[in-house]
């Protein structure tokens, strides 16, 4: 079963708790990467959507968003 389901990095960036996860402070469009609760959240924003899907077999992340990679010091190391 394919299923095409839409979240956004926005709707959990936008909040205070999570700024610090932005990949550019002044915008909650797009996690970055690099930080170390990123993976985390995630994963658990994948599980809570799966499991109201339990017959999914595809899932599309999108992660179309980044396009301020530049302007991150530290992701100018990669």
């Amino acid at each position: 079963l394919k299923r095409k389901i839409f979240f956004s990095h926005q709707f959990v960036l936008k909040h205070e708790k999570f700024s610090d996860m932005r990949e550019v402070a002044e915008y909650p469009m797009s996690i970055c990467p690099t930080h170390p609760g990123s993976l985390p959240l995630i994963r658990e924003m994948i599980d809570q959507v799966l499991a109201l899907h339990p017959n999914t077999t595809y899932f599309h992340i999108g992660a179309d968003e980044v396009s301020s990679r530049k302007l991150v010091h530290r992701l100018l190391l990669y």
